[in-house]
């Protein structure tokens, strides 16, 4: 039996801050430094596309 595997987009999953958030701390408690520095890449490219509005209002935790 072979499992065919598909892309994968993780920015595609970061709607919002709360799934940002999210994210960031399974990365964080993980300790992956390698896998911090993508997040934090991917967290970027997100915030370019998310408007001024949604980044002038961060919700708190």
């Amino acid at each position: 039996m072979t499992q065919t595997l598909t892309d994968f987009e993780m920015t595609s999953l970061l709607v919002d801050f709360v799934a940002i958030r999210e994210y960031l701390g399974q990365v964080v408690t993980e300790g992956d430094e390698k896998e911090l520095l993508r997040a934090i890449r991917y967290v970027a490219q997100v915030c370019k596309t998310l408007g001024k509005k949604e980044i002038s209002v961060v919700p708190d935790a």
